[in-house]
């Protein structure tokens, strides 16, 4: 049973073509955050993580996320998903990655077993996952239907 849901930032919560959030993030977030536990796991310039915060507050959805993991090297993602497990004391299976990238945060849920939510949109929703990397368990084109991922 799902008890996380770790979000990546760019181009998943974050529109970077329209610079601002994707329109339905604020109220996905908060009708999410009444059944599950949130996290951001993403990798961002260093330059760049006091804006994401600032941007997170100015939207009110800040306080929805227990743990985040802003990483500086795209390859420190997956360590990033690993170390959220152990903190939280959570199996795989219990946690569900959003991504819109499936060589990252795709990749990672469907090699340690967890629920994977490809928001294929944007820069890299042409980048199809490998047969190695597998297919995710829900494909989405818009931020609204991530609760549909999570009907009952």
């Amino acid at each position: 049973m799902i008890q996380r849901i770790a979000f990546d930032y760019g181009r998943t919560l974050f529109d970077r073509e329209r610079n601002d959030f994707f329109p339905e993030v604020s109220a996905v977030l908060k009708e999410l955050s009444n059944n599950y536990s949130l996290s951001i796991i993403s990798y961002s310039k260093c330059d760049d993580v006091d804006n994401r915060i600032s941007a997170l507050r100015k939207l009110g959805v800040w306080e929805l996320f227990e743990g985040v993991w802003f990483v500086d090297k795209p390859e420190l993602k997956h360590s990033a998903l690993d170390e959220m497990l152990v903190r939280f004391h959570l199996q795989p299976e219990e946690v569900a990655v959003v991504d819109d990238y499936v060589i990252r945060g795709i990749a990672w849920a469907n090699e340690r077993g967890a629920t994977s939510i490809w928001f294929r949109n944007g820069k890299f929703s042409s980048v199809e996952p490998s047969e190695e990397i597998g297919k995710p368990n829900f494909e989405i084109s818009s931020f609204g239907e991530i609760l549909g991922c999570f009907a009952p």
